[in-house]
């Protein structure tokens, strides 16, 4: 018996160690300058860590959920860009909300192109999670990490 209640100690110990993962919170679709719009979230990671090394795309599709356009996402506020005091960040602190921006291109601005879903992607190696925007089923996007991401709900 003391076995058993030895054994759920350690297991319930070594829990919050596994759950070390990439965070990737809500999308919103914003007027992110004056002349155009993109996607903002928050991100954390589970360790100190150069934010060049991590995946952050936006993967845009149509009506017909087809994939029309990739995104990378950019550490620095395109709203702070032109003043001093912004600087984007050269280390991702582990824990630490960071915003990365997804800028749609002026042709979505304009009209002459229309998108219905993105599925942004954020992570590292085989540890990368998903998010839907607007909310979705994963399952009917194509895109390259689509056999590894994990949606987040």
């Amino acid at each position: 018996m003391k076995s058993y209640m030895l054994l759920f100690i350690l297991l319930a110990l070594a829990a919050p160690a596994a759950q070390g993962q990439y965070q990737l919170g809500p999308v919103t679709l914003r007027n992110v300058t004056s002349t155009q719009s993109g996607f903002i979230c928050n991100v954390s990671v589970p360790s100190d860590m150069d934010p060049t090394v991590l995946v952050r795309k936006a993967y845009i599709f149509n009506t017909e959920n087809k994939r029309i356009l990739t995104i990378i996402g950019g550490t620095e506020d395109p709203r702070e860009m032109n003043t001093r005091n912004y600087t984007a960040p050269d280390m991702f602190k582990g824990g630490k909300k960071y915003p990365i921006f997804f800028m749609l291109p002026p042709e979505f601005e304009s009209g002459r192109r229309r998108w219905k879903h993105a599925v942004v992607v954020f992570g590292k190696g085989n540890d990368l999670v998903a998010r839907v925007y607007p909310q979705d089923e994963l399952k009917k996007y194509n895109f390259p990490e689509k056999g590894i991401a994990k949606l987040v709900e």
